[in-house]
């Protein structure tokens, strides 16, 4: 039975942490790297973002987003990287970040989420889901009203799933 410290989990684990390139939000003509955290740098993530959230002395009942936005700029900062030198922050420091304006931080923190459903192994249906799916759109009547009956993230694993297997095919 195989077990954690095993070669062939490090390296099947070893795919979903390698650094993937994408156009950068808003400058589409620059790459970044965007790299998978582990569990371990997103509890440094929000301890960053906590400590950074006591030196400013905010009142989270005045500002309740005011943490979750600490929150978004620490994982920016600290997953995106040199497209080319994968070891080197792209933004340099959460204060970096900081500087950019509130939609393009949306952005970057939504590209991060993005990446994470593609090397997420539970991202993937089934040939047969996506089978049943384009069944179902290839029947229906209103194929709109159809995909409004699932949820963003279902939507995102058929779609995920079906470009996975046009490739492969």
């Amino acid at each position: 039975m195989a077990k954690f410290n095993d070669e062939s989990v490090r390296s099947a684990l070893a795919g979903r942490m390698a650094v993937r390139e994408y156009p950068l939000p808003g400058a589409e003509s620059v790459m970044v790297g965007v790299r998978l955290l582990r569990d371990e740098e997103m509890d440094a993530v929000r301890l960053q973002a906590q400590q950074f959230v006591l030196t400013k002395k905010c009142e989270l009942a005045v500002d309740p987003e005011f943490l979750d936005r600490a929150i978004k700029r620490e994982l920016i900062s600290r997953a995106f990287v040199d497209a080319e030198k994968t070891d080197e922050a792209f933004f340099g420091s959460q204060a970096s970040v900081a500087e950019l304006d509130a939609p393009m931080v949306l952005a970057c923190f939504e590209l991060y989420n993005q990446h994470q459903m593609m090397v997420d192994p539970y991202a993937h249906c089934s040939e047969e889901e996506v089978a049943e799916l384009v069944e179902l759109l290839g029947k229906s009547p209103d194929r709109e009203a159809t995909l409004r009956l699932f949820d963003a993230p279902t939507l995102r694993s058929f779609v995920i799933s079906l470009a996975a297997t046009r490739r492969e095919s």
